[in-house]
């Protein structure tokens, strides 16, 4: 979804894929006229089982100093996520961000597509820029970041958020963004859980006596908007498109819909939700384990999800299905 508003974001985005004078860098993203070649590569996508709506602009960086440009095959896609899935599960929301449909315009960009170190998602909306990344050289990722990230400017409204960063990289990315200009705001920490284990026996999807399995759908929308802890106006988008296009389970009461789990667009688990009257009954362990039983989407990469502090039961939950911590993250936004 893009504003039909102009924002400093969109002007920055469309002159980092400008070609040069000599053309030799690439293409505009827009600027694809023939069909045939841009099917072709559509259909490359579906015989992955990747199925995106705008399907993502693969950039790469040569030496630093050079401006990305388009890649003009899909053979780096193929090629950058063989490098992610060595270093599963730190790499899986990446994985999955680049094989699930996404809800906004996003874009990859590595060092090398031949022997990346360094990956970068940035996803566009409005005035906000929202980056996950992961490297094995942090100083090329400070490079590519520092390439990538348009300087703060006098009345420039862009907002950073660094989603799911691991603290591992804290240093680099406060480095690079106070150079940039940008106020550090906000950090939401969390510990990424990914299920690498086998769930506890006894454990199964069936519900006690009197619930049902039941979709949720569009239609429930304001009803999950006002029980989630994240649920704005700025959410809603997200949450139809989570609605429309991605895996989700819920349990209902006389056709009442009681509970619910989702998976968001970059493959983590979320939006638990269990009403006050129904809970002590393990409806969250058999939405959490029918979810991960039943999604199709990214069979070669475990199930992840990120538990906030200060929330034992959640880690029980997932405890007893399998999941293990893995790396602790954080939600930086700067301003």
């Amino acid at each position: 979804h893009q504003s039909s508003d102009e924002s400093d974001w969109d002007e920055w985005a469309d002159a980092m894929v400008q070609a040069d004078a000599s053309g030799s860098t690439g293409l505009p993203i827009d600027s694809v006229t023939d069909e045939s070649w841009e099917q072709a590569h559509i259909d490359a996508f579906c015989d992955d089982g990747i199925k995106p709506e705008d399907h993502p602009v693969w950039q790469s960086l040569q030496p630093i100093s050079i401006q990305p440009a388009p890649v003009s095959n899909f053979s780096s896609q193929r090629s950058v996520r063989d490098w992610l899935l060595h270093f599963i599960p730190h790499t899986c929301r990446l994985i999955s961000m680049l094989g699930v449909e996404q809800h906004v315009r996003t874009d990859f960009f590595t060092d090398s597509v031949p022997s990346p170190s360094t990956v970068i998602a940035l996803a566009a909306s409005d005035n906000d820029l929202r980056i996950s990344c992961f490297t094995t050289n942090q100083q090329q990722l400070q490079a590519l970041l520092e390439v990538l990230i348009p300087s703060k400017s006098k009345g420039q409204s862009l907002r950073l958020t660094f989603e799911g960063l691991s603290e591992v990289y804290k240093q680099t990315v406060h480095t690079v963004v106070t150079n940039l200009g940008y106020h550090i705001g906000q950090e939401e920490p969390c510990a990424l859980w990914a299920q690498l284990k086998t769930p506890l026996a006894g454990l199964a999807s069936a519900l006690p006596s009197g619930y049902t399995w039941q979709r949720p759908h569009p239609g429930d929308c304001e009803k999950i908007l006002t029980a989630w802890k994240y649920g704005t106006d700025k959410t809603r988008p997200l949450l139809k498109f989570m609605l429309r296009k991605l895996p989700r389970v819920g349990v209902a009461v006389h056709g009442e819909l009681v509970g619910w789990c989702f998976l968001y667009p970059d493959g983590t688990l979320g939006i638990l939700h269990v009403h006050h009257a129904h809970r002590q009954q393990r409806l969250a362990s058999a939405m959490v384990h029918k979810l991960c039983q039943n999604d199709p989407l990214l069979p070669d990469v475990p199930r992840l999800t990120c538990i906030e502090p200060g929330t034992p039961a959640s880690e029980r939950i997932f405890q007893r299905l399998g999941f293990a911590k893995v790396d602790a993250l954080v939600y930086w936004h700067f301003s």
